[in-house]
């Protein structure tokens, strides 16, 4: 495959990947100005995939095409969404070991004031809200 290095020195440029040396030098031997290229065959797929990855450095070499700009100017684009907040998961008690719904709702008052639970409920409504709440279910 045929890379272009981006980077233009006089004679070329000579690199080391894994003991092997790339050697990207002009096109035309007598304008250093000309693209600088090399010849990695095509089952160097390592090196190959090292030069493409560095895109300020190195393409693909392509015949007549326009170089670049210098300082090419990025896409705008709209900027990412907050990451949500995750809720703290709380700490909750054994509720098998507290005697009755009165204890129950005693610590839900206690620790989560905002569920506002109403004395009506059912125990078991009453700590599945808790559980829901503290990210448990």
């Amino acid at each position: 495959m045929l890379i272009e290095s981006k980077i233009k020195r006089a004679g070329g440029s000579k690199i080391d990947i894994a003991g092997v040396v790339y050697h990207f030098k002009p096109v035309d031997p007598k304008d250093n100005d000309s693209p600088h290229v090399c010849d990695v065959p095509d089952d160097h797929e390592a090196a190959i995939a090292r030069f493409l990855s560095i895109t300020e450095g190195f393409r693909m070499y392509r015949p007549g095409a326009k170089a670049e700009p210098e300082n090419p100017v990025a896409p705008v684009r709209a900027p990412a969404p907050p990451p949500e907040a995750k809720k703290p998961r709380i700490e909750l008690p054994d509720f098998g070991a507290m005697k009755g719904k009165k204890e129950v709702l005693a610590w839900a008052q206690a620790n989560m004031p905002e569920l506002q639970l109403s004395a009506k409920l059912p125990e078991g409504a009453i700590i599945k809200r808790i559980r829901e709440h503290a990210g448990y279910q």
